[in-house]
């Protein structure tokens, strides 16, 4: 078939009028085009299946990573519950954090654990006691720069004034009437 092709276009070229080169200058270039961007698309089509794939992984291996960050967390809090109650109180905490792997973990984990007594407070619920959920919560709020430990800071602040400006409301919810019935 390609040889027919030829074969007309020489005809219409030497035969009939110079001029059908363009045509046929033209067909190539355009049949050249198609071909080329038929093959970029398959290509394409292939690189962002691909790339689909590449998000799954990528989100495994977030789930992994945190798998073994929480195992390894465990394994920190286990060492560093040295009478075996389930629960890390402050003096405990201290010789915890004073390990040097243990730094160095909660370091990789993106924890800043120079001011002791913030975390302690931000990782306990108010019971003197870190138990290994909140070890775990507080320490995944807290990883990242230590902007995000003073936000958390912040934010456990400002439930403590909540609770203490509700007490005070209802203090006062009880003692106006009585004030108001004495005049």
């Amino acid at each position: 078939a390609p040889a027919a092709w030829s074969h007309i276009g020489r005809l219409l070229i030497f035969k009939v009028h110079p001029s059908f080169v363009l045509f046929f200058v033209m067909y190539g270039w355009g049949v050249t085009f198609a071909m080329v961007n038929v093959i970029s698309a398959i290509f394409l089509k292939q690189t962002l299946a691909a790339a689909a794939g590449d998000s799954e992984v990528a989100v495994l291996e977030r789930l992994q990573k945190k798998t073994r960050d929480i195992a390894k967390l465990k394994e920190i809090f286990s060492e560093g519950d040295k009478d075996g109650s389930g629960s890390v109180d402050w003096k405990e905490f201290q010789t915890m954090i004073q390990n040097p792997r243990v730094r160095a973990w909660l370091g990789i984990l993106e924890l800043d654990v120079t001011d002791m007594a913030t975390v302690f407070n931000l990782l306990d619920d108010g019971d003197g006691q870190i138990e290994f959920d909140e070890f775990i919560a507080g320490v995944m709020k807290c990883r990242g720069a230590a902007r995000g430990v003073e936000v958390v800071h912040l934010l456990s602040e400002y439930r403590k004034i909540i609770i203490q400006l509700d007490e005070i409301k209802s203090d006062l919810a009880t003692t106006l009437p009585m004030r108001e019935s004495e005049e």
